[in-house]
């Protein structure tokens, strides 16, 4: 008898200074897929992706996925391109302690932030937290 294995599907995908998604997958920040996140829900690097690349409003993305109709809109198996680095600091560090099972370096966000710039090479540069599912520096 030979038993099928269902690998699990990392959530990002590293590849020459980009991290790559699909719609598809689990938002770790809420355990729904992407496509079913409102806007707000979604982690900021995917929120660029919905106003740059398809050029849809934090209004008209909410209404599609309210309506079930993303996959209509939008490849939900198709990869799409994250920065590493995003566009927008994210202030000052967190302090304190991170709360149990959560994530000491972006406390469930899924971005933190560069503290000494060894990341990224630029001091306090947000960008997707290595904790996100599958992500390997």
């Amino acid at each position: 008898m030979t038993v099928a294995v269902k690998e699990r599907t990392p959530q990002f995908r590293h590849g020459s200074a980009h991290l790559w998604f699909r719609f598809a997958d689990d938002n770790p920040c809420t355990g729904l897929a992407y496509w079913a996140s409102r806007f707000d829900d979604l982690p900021y690097a995917v929120s660029l992706v919905v106003e740059r690349q398809l050029g849809l409003s934090p209004r008209e993305w909410d209404d599609l996925v309210a309506e079930r109709e993303v996959a209509e809109r939008v490849d939900c198996h198709g990869l799409f391109r994250l920065p590493l680095v995003l566009d927008r600091p994210l202030g000052s560090a967190r302090t304190g302690v991170a709360g149990v099972g959560v994530c000491p370096d972006c406390w469930g966000t899924c971005e933190q932030i560069d503290t000494d710039g060894s990341l990224t090479g630029t001091v306090g540069a947000a960008l997707v937290c290595s904790c996100s599912d599958g992500f390997v520096w």
